[in-house]
């Protein structure tokens, strides 16, 4: 199991990442699909839902957080976005180091049960969230 996490002062998000759901299949789209579970957790509400996402989802996401953490830009950001739509990361990176996490959690089997969610953290938690990916990538998903 994975653990992809990302800290705030009062709030966390975290994707667990099992498996592949379909191990036997042999094509690369079907192939690439993964279990998971997202825990979300803020003041006052908490979600936790199964969720599938592939393993471009994570993928797109680390290079986008690779590339933001390098750009001399004003503002970068990294998006985590699923074919699905079950999960909406927007990291934005501010010139004095907060870095604004911002989304939408949804719930697939509940139509219109989603929650949308802001918090800040640090340079630390993003830094430790791209060695997770990295170990996620080297470790399962070297073949896409």
């Amino acid at each position: 199991m994975y653990e992809l996490i990302i800290s705030g002062e009062k709030a966390n998000l975290k994707i667990l990442v099992f498996r592949f759901e379909n191990p036997s299949a042999t094509d690369k789209s079907d192939a690439s699909w993964l279990v998971c579970q997202v825990n979300l957790s803020l003041p006052y509400f908490t979600a936790n839902y199964d969720a599938s996402f592939t393993a471009n989802d994570f993928l797109c996401f680390r290079r986008d957080i690779e590339k933001a953490l390098t750009c001399v830009s004003d503002e970068p950001e990294a998006i985590f976005q699923t074919d699905e739509e079950m999960l909406y990361i927007k990291l934005k990176f501010s010139r004095t180091g907060k870095i604004y996490v911002s989304g939408i959690a949804e719930v697939r089997e509940l139509p219109g049960a989603s929650l949308s969610f802001s918090y800040e953290t640090d340079l630390f938690s993003i830094e430790s969230l791209l060695k997770q990916l990295q170990k996620l990538k080297t470790e399962k998903l070297s073949y896409f």
